[in-house]
């Protein structure tokens, strides 16, 4: 009997909660992931790119050739879908990051976040509206921990789709 296909995201959630360790001393996901992408194996470094290749290279998808440790170069990766349209599973958001006025998504060596899909939330359901994305990724809260966070909708650059599930 064939069950549902395991995707990246069911991955991701194995990981939660590992977390960045204070001092010196590097959580060994972490670590493990940020050499991947020619990063310092140091948690102390922004890791949210790292997080999303080490678990794309786990599955075997698509994941950016050039910068692989910026989020920005997730934009690069797979194929773009409308938030509307994104899957759990299937599907990285990438973000802005930084407070002010921010690059466009043409500039990739800028500021950003990328983390795995988990839904859009609307709190307007009289217009339909989404006014935030719920997702799974690591260097997330105060601990930069793998864990779920909601961002708002303005903050989204864009979706990319790494798997169709087929």
């Amino acid at each position: 009997m064939a069950g549902k296909p395991t995707t990246a995201f069911d991955v991701a959630q194995r990981l939660l909660g590992i977390h960045a360790l204070p001092g010196p001393a590097a959580q060994p996901f972490i670590a493990w992931a940020l050499s991947l992408v020619g990063q310092p194996s140091s948690d102390e470094v922004p890791h949210c790119s790292a997080f999303v290749y080490a678990i794309a290279y786990l599955m075997g998808l698509p994941r950016p050739l050039e910068l692989p440790g910026l989020a920005r170069a997730w934009l690069l990766v797979g194929e773009e879908v409308a938030l509307a349209d994104a899957q759990p599973g299937f599907d990285v958001v990438i973000f802005k990051r930084g407070q002010g006025a921010q690059p466009p998504a043409s500039v990739i060596q800028a500021p950003g976040h990328v983390a795995l899909f988990s839904l859009a939330e609307k709190f307007d359901p009289l217009h339909d509206e989404i006014k935030s994305v719920r997702v799974l990724g690591a260097n997330q809260g105060a601990q930069h921990a793998v864990s779920y966070s909601s961002f708002p909708v303005t903050q989204v650059l864009g979706v990319r789709r790494l798997w169709d599930g087929t």
